[in-house]
């Protein structure tokens, strides 16, 4: 049955009406007849998320000055692997931009500007200290307008006494 994966092998098993078989040699529980229950329910097909990384890696391109290719293996490995632990777009621009800013022109960490780097095992470390950064410049840039129209607001007083 389509539907079913050995759960020791992960193969599909031969289905009988009231129990599956594996039949994957070398598989621990090969030829041992299970109960339907005891099966695991097969996923569906993994998503390639081949637009996604595309997008990233054009942005990380046009970002760092790079030409990084999004059809490699390593590259498209560690961003499928962000983006299934529900990581978005958003996400991704955000660790760029943070990173191009702070690395770009330091000769030593601009190589480190590489997915390798950036959306590996550290990308949610990242991803924090960037979401962290912008909420402060959001309210140092909050403060500023709210300065900036006290000040209008004292010279328009000003000019009409």
């Amino acid at each position: 049955m389509k539907d079913l994966e050995c759960p020791f092998c992960g193969n599909v098993p031969e289905s009988r009406p009231d129990f599956v078989v594996c039949q994957t040699d070398g598989c621990a529980i090969a030829g041992i007849q299970i109960s339907r229950e005891k099966w695991r329910v097969r996923p569906g097909p993994k998503r390639k998320w081949t637009d996604e990384i595309k997008s990233v890696v054009s942005y990380l391109n046009d970002a760092a000055g790079t030409s990084y290719r999004h059809g490699t293996a390593v590259t498209q490995r560690f961003i499928r692997a962000r983006l299934n632990e529900g990581f978005t777009l958003e996400d991704f621009e955000l660790v760029i931009d943070d990173k191009v800013m702070k690395w770009g022109k330091d000769e030593d960490m601009a190589d480190y500007l590489r997915p390798q780097t950036l959306f590996g095992g550290k990308f949610e470390s990242y991803l924090q200290v960037a979401k962290r950064e912008e909420a402060i410049d959001r309210a140092e840039a909050e403060i500023a307008r709210n300065k900036h129209r006290e000040i209008e607001e004292e010279r328009r007083w000003q000019q009409n006494r």
